[in-house]
């Protein structure tokens, strides 16, 4: 589910959630573990409770909470569905099954092009009923959904890559990809962001020797033009993905620069291409 939707549940569902808790542990207590409440947020969440009782004070900080950036709601999502949470709110289920519902009324039948879910015990449901409800709206709005064009990628940590996840498309089972490619960007299931840093490089070094042979006809000025064009704003795309990338990903892309200094410059290989 993408960031906004997750705010929108959230404002959605505020009240039922309210009225679901009628004890603050151990969710208040597991949303302070995770980071997603504050000690002073907490603090005063326990103080409201014991002046206006356990469902406004949960109301007032789920309110705060829609304030907080993406990060935090999402951290909240996957928090309050946990199985000891599920189990001592009976009433949650009720509001995780409507997401569905949820999902396909915002989008008025139209399908976006991600759909993020945390990975828990229950996301191979989740996801179905979320893929079941989206292909229903589609199919009264007359599209349809293309199970061949549709890739699944796991974002998980290694011990968690072996879980029993297959997603049903149209009855279609959706096979898991060991990397997909979103905006352009290619994305693997550790987002190592490797096979998107070799395919720059990659793609980069080839328009470099293309450009090689323009040398002998155009200036210096032309042939920076082209350089910036065609190589260097590879690299520029999304860039603020490769912060802090380990040296050895970010060499492949330091090599690019150079190369692409050195052929404007008309420098040899082996001159310097650092500043001074």
């Amino acid at each position: 589910i993408a960031d906004g939707d997750m705010r929108k549940l959230l404002k959605l569902y505020r009240t039922e959630i309210s009225m679901a808790v009628d004890d603050v542990f151990p969710l208040l207590h597991g949303l302070a573990d995770y980071d997603v409440v504050t000690e002073e947020k907490f603090q005063e969440t326990l103080h409201l409770k014991e002046k206006e009782g356990c469902h406004k004070a949960f109301h007032a900080m789920l309110t705060w909470l829609l304030t907080q950036d993406s990060a935090s709601i999402q951290d909240f999502w996957r928090v309050v569905f946990k199985d000891y949470n599920m189990e001592r709110y009976s009433k949650l289920q009720n509001i995780q099954n409507s997401f569905s519902k949820g999902i396909c009324s915002w989008h008025h039948g139209l399908l976006t092009d991600n759909i993020y879910l945390p990975v828990t015990k229950e996301a191979v449901q989740v996801l179905n009923r979320c893929l079941a409800a989206v292909s229903d709206c589609m199919r009264a709005n007359k599209l349809k959904l293309n199970p061949d064009k549709t890739e699944v990628l796991l974002v998980s940590h290694k011990a968690e890559q072996g879980i029993g996840l297959q997603p049903v498309l149209d009855g279609v089972a959706l096979p898991l990809k060991t990397r997909v490619c979103s905006l352009g960007i290619l994305l693997d299931s550790s987002l190592s962001l490797e096979p998107q840093v070799s395919e720059v490089a990659r793609g980069a070094f080839a328009q470099l020797r293309l450009v090689r042979q323009l040398c002998p006809f155009l200036g210096k000025s032309d042939l920076a033009t082209v350089v910036h064009t065609l190589v260097t704003s590879r690299l520029d795309y999304c860039n603020a993905l490769y912060v802090r990338l380990p040296l050895k990903m970010a060499r492949k892309l330091q090599l690019v620069q150079r190369a692409a200094a050195r052929l404007i410059t008309g420098a040899a290989y082996r001159e310097r291409t650092t500043p001074c």
